[in-house]
């Protein structure tokens, strides 16, 4: 997927270019990037096909495998525990067994699902870590992690919900509410809501219930009331040892925020509720191993 405002930033500047312009395309400072510029990013589809070693029973015929991993209940994700463990104790790459094709351009909803985003922004990515100088105190709080790079959110994707950039707590917003407005919540629907403080939120029902699931960097949420939202941080009650059951993260941009059949998105963070108390078979599989 492609993007048009690509804006020429200092970082596109070189040492052995001329000053005050972009090194490859040569437009100046603040003015768009020529549209065969190699600072151009687009984002595509792609597919890998990799070989490795794992143990199954030994009278399963190849047809109950192929069966088990690819028409079973068991989730795909044991598939990257499989593979780590051949990579942790192989002593060389594995370019010999991996093999990577192009498939096609990527759409929104392929950015949106996998949180991979085109962007001409040097700033880190969402979730970070709330700032030391945030206006209010944030002990007993858990943060998100660093990671990569900030995306360009699809503010204008069909079926979401934009909020407004700053610092978010995530989670079921029944840990966070005073009892007044927590009684008022539990008279309203899902999606953006306003309560009659004017305090603003956003609010999906999880697919499994009540119990605990996790975003993809295996931060775990706890739910009791069969939902999960976000609501700005300044706007939580303090008061109750709640907080510690979700997470605050900063969004230096506008995000959307929706209900992707069970995986709740709220900018970057995606929150699987799919599985029953939040326990993916990957995630049964990783517990037993560690135990």
């Amino acid at each position: 997927m492609k993007r048009e405002n690509w804006i020429v930033r200092e970082r596109d500047v070189r040492p052995a270019g001329n000053p005050g312009e972009c090194f490859y395309c040569k437009q100046p400072l603040g003015e768009p990037h020529t549209s065969e510029c190699r600072m151009r990013d687009r984002t595509v589809v792609m597919r890998a096909i990799i070989e490795y070693v794992t143990v199954v029973d030994e009278d399963e015929e190849p047809g109950f495998i192929d069966q088990l991993y690819n028409h079973s209940d068991t989730c795909k994700d044991l598939v990257f525990d499989e593979i780590k463990r051949v990579m942790d104790h192989s002593d060389y790459c594995m370019c010999d067994r991996i093999h990577v094709h192009y498939v096609r351009e990527a759409t929104p909803e392929d950015e949106d699902r996998d949180g991979i985003y085109v962007s001409d922004d040097d700033l880190p990515n969402l979730p970070v870590t709330v700032h030391e100088d945030a206006d209010e105190p944030l002990e007993g709080l858990t943060f998100g992690p660093f990671e990569g790079k900030i995306a360009e959110q699809p503010v204008e994707a069909s079926g979401s919900i934009v909020m407004a950039p700053g610092i978010y707590w995530i989670g079921d917003l029944c840990y966070v509410l005073r009892q007044e407005e927590h009684d008022e919540l539990s008279e309203l629907g899902d999606g953006k809501l306003t309560l009659a403080s004017g305090k603003e939120m956003v609010r999906f029902w999880t697919q499994q219930g009540d119990g605990q699931f996790y975003d993809q960097w295996r931060n775990w949420y706890g739910v009791d009331s069969g939902s999960i939202g976000c609501v700005r941080h300044a706007d939580i009650d303090r008061g109750d040892d709640g907080a510690d059951l979700g997470n605050v993260f900063e969004f230096k941009r506008p995000f959307a925020c929706r209900d992707s059949e069970g995986l709740l998105k709220f900018g970057n963070v995606t929150i699987d509720t799919r599985w029953p108390d939040g326990w993916n078979p990957a995630e049964i599989k990783r517990k037993k191993e560690e135990e």
